[in-house]
């Protein structure tokens, strides 16, 4: 079917077969400088070429042509043969065009927030409780990511626990979390802070 496309996909484009040729020149056109009438000469068509079995060939090749030679200068008709073969394989041969492959795009990793709550030393608050005072936050990072931001300093610490951070309260965080949403989160903030309230903790927040 893809020879079709190119020597006809009904009928042949060129009803007379053949692709190679040889004879006498008998007339020279404006393209034929390199020939004169009398020569001898032999060529051939191109890999779908045809109508060379035609008792005349009207369309020679020019003299550029690599096909076209004199027999009669061997070194040059030996040279033609090499090249026409190799021409004739690379032209057989079906070239496998290397695909190109996709570039996956990397899906951002879901970031999931949670809920931290933080033991504050007694020395942050004036009044003297029965439980110790604590901070709550929300955060995209880690409980300790966040925490170590707090100690550390700085324009991300809170002033509570940055002075008087002591511990991550664990066993008050558990089964809190992960959400999805900064919203989420900061809602379960409000939620955790006003249930330790209730309890009887100190607690600051947001």
């Amino acid at each position: 079917m893809m020879m079709r496309l190119f020597t006809g996909v009904l009928r042949p484009r060129v009803a007379v077969t053949g692709s190679d040729f040889a004879g006498k020149i008998e007339a020279v056109g404006n393209h034929g400088q390199s020939f004169k009438v009398g020569d001898r000469v032999m060529g051939f068509g191109g890999v779908f070429g045809s109508g060379s079995h035609a008792p005349r060939a009207t369309r020679l090749a020019m003299s550029s042509s690599p096909w076209t030679v004199d027999p009669r200068d061997g070194d040059l008709a030996q040279r033609a043969d090499s090249r026409r073969n190799s021409l004739l394989r690379s032209a057989d041969i079906p070239r496998v065009m290397p695909m190109r492959r996709k570039r996956s795009r990397r899906r951002p990793t879901p970031v999931a927030y949670s809920v931290y709550i933080v033991e504050l030393d007694r020395r942050c608050v004036r009044v003297p409780c029965a439980f110790a005072p604590l901070y709550v936050g929300q955060t995209a990072h880690s409980p300790e990511e966040r925490f170590e931001q707090h100690k550390a300093g700085g324009m991300l610490a809170a002033a509570k626990p940055h002075r008087f951070g002591v511990r991550l309260r664990y066993d008050l965080m558990k089964g809190i979390g992960p959400f999805k949403t900064r919203t989420e989160a900061e809602a379960a903030e409000m939620a955790v802070a006003s249930a330790l309230e209730k309890r009887g903790h100190r607690v600051f927040w947001g």
